[in-house]
Parts: structure tokens; C-alpha cells; sequence
């Protein structure tokens, strides 16, 4: 937990070895996780890399790994940071990867963060996990939240894993699943992707028997979104010119700027530009773009 971040900058690696698949948690170059109204981080850069071990354990508890922080799901902002880490996985509980943040699905339902003129340049590496991974270059899962002038340049290595995987070069996945006591979706502020650029190179990898039923790929230059609720998302003035290589059987979703979009009744406007370059070597795309 923290509350103000400024002019520092780290340059620690971080390993989180082998015996915490029981429990939750959160890690970040900067913070672990971030959960007082009002923080702020800012003019700040971590250099650390980041290794979160744990590979073998199917029963293993989630977490979440950010360049700068895990978790950051409260009214703040983080502004004209860098990432330089590069982020390591092998935890088999993974649910959340992002350059920048991995997790920043705001509480309460009218609160914004804000992620603003901040870098990655750290790279992300993805071993095996039992859970659905959101993954992304600046945010690796969000809802409510505010990302603008942001850039990602850091690669993305997807190495045998038998994953359910949503990764997008800004945001892996755009969600609102916060309901009230009568299961109803609550009705969060608008979220914005605005004036960033996805710039790296990806490398979605798979070896051994073929992936479980249900795992697959759903990847977009700047996201995807899936699930219920009615939050809107705008993204204008973006750019994707990331080089993508696919070496996996099973892609579900693939798009130049999103990759699946079928969120029922999420509002979703998008204006921008895209100029992809995608292989793909031995695979069946099921549905290239999900729009529904």
C-alpha cells in the first residue's frame, strides 16, 4: 500500500522464488500494489527486473505483476514513469501481466485512475499458469481507467504455455464484471485509451501436446474486451506497429488494433491507426477479428 511516489528511481531485482503458490499477491518494481485514494507516483523509473517463480503447482493462488506496480485500483495517477524491468513468469497462478500495471479495475464504480505519459521498455516472458492471463504492454487488466500518451516498446515472449491468453500491446483485457447484491453489472465511468503507440514485437510461442480445451489466443495491437456490463470505452488517436510472430495452434481472436471485442452491451468507439505486421506459422485462426 502506498500513497506518494516521486523522483526515484530502482534498480533492485525482485525474485519471488518457489513456495508462495498459497497465497495472493501482488508485485511491482515501485509498489506492490497501490490502494489509497489519492496516490501518486510519478518522474519515477524502475530498472529491476522482476522473476516470479513457481512453476508446477496447478492448485497455485493468483497474482499479479507489474513493471511499476501489481495492483492500482483507486482514485490516483501515474504519471511520466518508465519501465525498464523485464518480467519473468513462471508462477502457475498468474492471472494479471502488464509493463506499467498489471491490475487497475477501479473501486468504487466513480473513481478514474490515470496512467499518463508513462513507458514500458521491459520485456514480459509467459511460462505456463492454470489461470485466464491478461496481459499487456502498459496494462495487463482494467476497467474505469484513463491511459493516454503512453507507449509500449517493450517484446513479449509467450513460451509453451498452455493458457487461456488475452494480451494486447496496451491493454490485454477491458472488463467491468463488478455486480451489486441483485447481480447487476454496475455502471462505471467511461474509460479512455488516448494518443498511444504499441511499437513491440511479440512472439506467441507453443511446444508439447496440444493446449487444453478452451485455451487459446485473443490478441490485439491495443486490447481486447469481453464480458458483461454496460462502462464504455473510447480509444482515439492510437498507433500499432508491432511485428507479430504466432507459432501457436489455437487463436481465437487476432486485430490489428483489438482483438476480440464482445463485450454485449460495453459502448465501444474506436478512431486510429494501425499498420501491423503479423506471421503466422502452423495455426488455425478461428474468428481473425471479433466484433460482435
Amino acid at each position: 500500500v502506498v500513497g506518494h511516489i516521486a523522483n526515484v528511481k530502482n534498480f533492485a531485482k525482485l525474485e519471488i522464488a518457489e513456495g508462495t503458490s498459497k497465497i495472493k499477491f501482488a508485485v511491482g518494481g515501485l509498489a506492490g500494489m497501490v490502494e489509497t485514494t489519492g496516490a501518486t507516483i510519478q518522474e519515477s523509473c524502475n530498472y529491476g527486473d522482476i522473476s516470479v517463480l513457481n512453476e508446477g503447482d496447478p492448485q497455485a493462488k493468483t497474482c499479479t505483476i507489474g513493471g511499476i506496480t501489481g495492483k492500482f485500483d483507486r482514485e490516483g495517477s501515474i504519471i511520466n514513469c518508465e519501465n525498464h524491468g523485464n518480467i519473468i513468469n513462471s508462477h502457475m497462478g498468474v492471472n494479471g501481466i502488464g509493463g506499467i500495471v498489471a491490475n487497475t479495475n477501479a473501486r468504487p464504480e466513480n473513481i478514474t485512475p490515470l496512467i499518463k505519459g508513462t513507458d514500458n521498455y521491459g520485456s514480459i516472458t509467459l511460462n505456463n499458469s492454470v489461470t485466464d492471463v491478461f496481459a499487456g504492454g502498459i496494462v495487463g487488466r482494467f476497467c474505469g481507467a484513463i491511459i493516454e500518451d503512453c507507449e509500449n516498446n517493450g517484446a513479449f515472449n509467450m513460451v509453451s504455455s498452455d493458457v487461456k491468453l488475452y494480451y494486447g500491446g496496451i491493454a490485454g483485457r477491458f472488463v467491468n464484471d463488478f455486480k451489486d447484491a441483485d447481480g447487476n453489472f454496475i455502471l462505471k465511468k467511461e474509460s479512455k485509451i488516448i494518443n498511444c503507440k504499441n511499437n513491440s514485437t511479440a512472439l506467441f510461442n507453443y511446444k508439447g501436446n496440444p493446449p487444453r480445451a478452451g485455451n487459446d489466443l485473443r490478441i490485439g495491437g491495443m486490447f481486447n474486451t469481453e464480458g458483461g456490463g454496460a462502462s464504455a470505452l473510447t480509444l482515439s488517436g492510437c498507433y500499432n506497429y508491432a511485428s507479430y510472430t504466432i507459432t501457436h495452434p489455437k487463436i481465437r481472436c487476432l486485430g490489428g488494433i483489438v482483438g476480440g471485442a464482445a463485450a454485449k452491451t460495453m459502448p465501444v468507439t474506436i478512431t486510429g491507426e494501425i499498420n501491423p505486421n503479423i506471421v503466422i506459422i502452423n495455426a488455425v485462426i478461428n474468428i481473425p477479428l471479433c466484433l460482435k
